[in-house]
């Protein structure tokens, strides 16, 4: 049974003979390791960070689009708003009877201008 034992040993033995860097890590390259290290770590993140930034300019452009052409939907109903509005002034100014036909329904409301105008307040007096 010591037998068994003793094989996986020499086994380590026969490799740390033919591979010395295997079982003892060599100061000067452990700086050199971190440095990759981080370097691939540094590359990492800055992959990352840079499809980040490519899927939010991305996003921002089908954004902007869409808002241009809502933009440019607005400004049609808008100047189709506008010519209605100047149809319905000139067929009531042709028909004044629409007015009242209006103001009876409440679509609009007639101000009437005052007959005087608002009386002037007189100056603040100084106080000393």
């Amino acid at each position: 049974m010591d037998s068994m034992n003793s094989k996986p040993v020499e086994k380590e033995k026969i490799r740390a003979e033919a591979n010395p860097a295997a079982t003892e890590s060599d100061p000067a390259q452990s700086p050199w390791k971190l440095l990759l290290l981080l370097g691939v770590a540094g590359l990492a993140a800055s992959v990352s960070f840079n499809f980040l930034l490519f899927q939010q300019n991305s996003m921002l452009k089908q954004q902007f689009a869409r808002q241009t052409e809502q933009s440019r939907r607005l400004e049609q109903t808008k100047n189709a708003c506008q010519s209605l509005i100047q149809d319905i002034v000139n067929f009531s100014n042709q028909h004044p009877d629409v007015l009242e036909i209006l103001a009876r329904h409440g679509a609009i409301k007639f101000v009437s201008a005052p007959s005087e105008p608002p009386p002037i307040p007189p100056p603040p007096s100084a106080k000393p």
